[in-house]
């Protein structure tokens, strides 16, 4: 594990991968007052349902799409701009008037995820192989699940001040950035594989 969190690039995988949750789960805290906010509006409470499940539609509908452009454009460049997109538009619910464009926000949002988990998945190919790839999936997965812990239960007290105040959490993506920047694209060095042994 120790020698895992000398890689700055390993390091920014399982970052990339606490991500992934914020999608959906994060702001289900804030739903009911978001369907409150917005009552005078038509459908609001379909509107608010789907706010949890559009960014998971995009994932499935833009996966391939963002897999052609990792190879296209380079998976280290897509998985920052993925980060980017992620952070702009999962945090533009908290300016948005309309539950139209807060909808159409988590629409874009489920784009930027497809970019995030698309390249993160092929750098993991890139950087490793065999029992190595197998341990550091493992390392993912505790990533995502403790991210999702730390992140729902953080949106449930912002939205005991203020149920917008939930959407600030997809921000955390800005302070990535730096660190995901150095680590991939700062020394223009390409990926290398680690090999078993």
């Amino acid at each position: 594990m120790m020698d895992l969190l000398r890689d700055r690039r390993a390091v920014a995988l399982l970052l990339a991968a606490s991500l992934t949750i914020l999608s959906n789960a994060t702001i289900s805290p804030a739903l009911p007052g978001i369907e409150a906010r917005f009552s005078g509006t038509p459908d609001a409470a379909l509107l608010t349902r789907l706010l949890v499940t559009a960014p998971a539609l995009m994932v499935a509908l833009c996966a391939p799409i963002a897999g052609m452009a990792a190879d296209r454009f380079g998976r280290r460049r897509l998985l920052l701009a993925g980060v980017l997109l992620f952070s702009l538009a999962g945090s533009a619910g908290m300016v948005l008037p309309d539950l139209h464009l807060i909808l159409a926000s988590r629409l874009v949002l489920g784009i930027a995820v497809a970019f995030v988990m698309t390249s993160q998945a092929a750098l993991v190919g890139d950087l490793f192989q065999g029992a190595a790839r197998g341990r550091f999936m493992g390392y993912q997965m505790a990533a995502t699940n403790f991210g999702g812990f730390v992140f729902v239960a953080f949106a449930g007290w912002l939205a005991g001040f203020d149920v917008f105040l939930v959407f600030a959490l997809y921000a955390v993506g800005l302070l990535y950035l730096p660190f995901l920047w150095r680590a991939f694209l700062r020394s223009g060095r390409p990926p290398t594989t680690r090999r078993k042994g």
